[in-house]
């Protein structure tokens, strides 16, 4: 399921409608909570503030069963620093959160493993607009050359979606709207109609990237879930070697992990460990020392070719 995370309902609007979802009726969830009745995508609308954030992003995730395959993504419109060393964002630019930053917390880094064409960002989550100086977060070296783009939410949006998914499911991309600077001395409110234009070209250029990282993350699930199956007989031959072997419960594990490998190779693993039963069966392994010799050197040995090395 893509889950989309948003503080406005004119941030939203677009996905909605691109993903044909319906609003819940379910008022007892802190945040609006838009789906489909297949069940692959969903949106949320949190509200601003990183308390509104937390917890309607744990409240929807919760309600939605979020699990393995899913995919959570934040996305808003952000204020940009407008004088940097590396340059400037201008209104409209996309970029996509590698840190997520918060007065007075430690950092959080989403796992970068799936690409996308949008910048690499820090996106800092302040309390209001207009706590925004640029003396305040001006920083200098290496550091001082990722943008910075200032937003309300995300920090405790993807601390609280961590709890539900893994690090590299979780994604953020920002559309600039203004420039921080600007909408501090403007008392912290925005141009409505410009954010709404900025937000709808955004969403035309993220539809196709959102899409394929889903089904690049449900392609990557449905690996790892049949990595981890192991089929009954092969699981009894499994069971007799470890118990002839006496394997503890790691060993097990290990030898597990081991046919896993060797199933993905396209290796015939019954027919492998039907001999590994019987030659340990037949060899007599009368002590421990002998049984780990005959698990490191017969059951784990590296192969290639075919053959085993001794």
């Amino acid at each position: 399921m893509i889950i989309i995370q948003t503080a406005l309902y004119i941030e939203a609007a677009e996905a909605a409608k691109y993903y044909g979802l319906t609003e819940k009726t379910d008022r007892a969830l802190p945040a609006r909570v838009f789906t489909d009745e297949k069940g692959l995508a969903a949106v949320m609308v949190t509200g601003t503030g990183g308390f509104n954030a937390a917890c309607g992003v744990a409240s929807a995730l919760t309600y939605l069963g979020a699990g393995s395959g899913d995919f959570f993504v934040n996305f808003g419109i952000a204020g940009a620093e407008k004088d940097t060393d590396w340059g400037v964002l201008a209104p409209g630019d996309i970029v996509r959160a590698f840190k997520c930053s918060c007065e007075n917390e430690r950092p959080f880094y989403p796992d970068i493993i799936y690409k996308s064409p949008f910048a690499p960002a820090e996106v800092v989550t302040v309390k209001d607009p207009r706590s925004y100086s640029p003396e305040k977060y001006a920083c200098s070296g290496a550091e001082g050359l990722l943008p910075k783009v200032f937003d309300m939410e995300l920090y405790y949006a993807v601390k609280a979606a961590n709890m539900f998914l893994s690090p590299e499911a979780l994604i953020s991309f920002k559309t600039v709207s203004d420039y921080a600077g600007n909408t501090a001395s403007a008392g912290g409110i925005i141009d409505k109609t410009n954010a709404e234009k900025v937000i709808k070209d955004a969403w035309q250029s993220l539809f196709p990237v959102i899409d394929r990282t889903a089904e690049k993350i449900r392609e990557d699930c449905r690996r790892q879930e049949s990595f981890k199956l192991i089929p009954g007989d092969t699981e009894k031959l499994l069971e007799a070697l470890g118990n002839t072997l006496k394997l503890t419960y790691a060993g097990r594990e290990m030898l597990k992990n081991r046919i896993r490998k060797d199933m993905l190779s396209g290796e015939d693993v019954n027919a492998r460990l039907e001999a590994l039963v019987s030659e340990a069966e037949g060899s007599g392994l009368k002590n421990k020392k002998d049984r780990e010799r005959f698990f490191r050197d017969r059951v784990m040995a590296d192969r290639r070719g075919g053959d085993e090395l001794d």
